[in-house]
């Protein structure tokens, strides 16, 4: 398993946050017209952290919460950072150590009349 289907699984495992989305969680993009609310997430940008013999590395993961009404891409940003804050799964390849969530910001689309709650997460990841 990699590390982007260990993401949704552990999301859509989170009783909190299938209880808004179900499975609609999706890899990178939206599929068109989707029915909201939903989830997206990417990984942003990945530095090496190695000190030693190990492939440590840091990735930084945004977390994209779609809703018609703030208070709904509110609560679901509230459920995904409660499910991956300080989550780990070594199952994986390469194994995720844990993960930390770092900023926060919302965000409106008038053409589309979609709110959106952007997470940012940094993944400590070992090869």
């Amino acid at each position: 398993m990699n590390i982007y289907d260990a993401v949704r699984d552990e999301l859509v495992a989170n009783a909190a946050v299938a209880a808004i989305v179900s499975t609609r969680i999706y890899a990178n993009l939206l599929p068109q017209k989707p029915t909201l609310p939903a989830i997206s997430y990417q990984q942003i940008s990945q530095a090496d952290a190695s000190e030693g013999s190990a492939e440590l590395f840091v990735a930084r993961y945004q977390v994209n919460c779609y809703a018609t009404k703030y208070m709904a891409a509110a609560a679901l940003a509230d459920a995904v950072v409660d499910a991956l804050r300080d989550w780990g799964d070594l199952s994986v390849a390469p194994a995720v150590i844990q993960t930390r969530d770092v900023s926060r910001l919302d965000d409106y689309d008038e053409a589309t009349e979609t709110h959106r709650v952007i997470l940012d997460f940094l993944f400590w990841i070992c090869d």
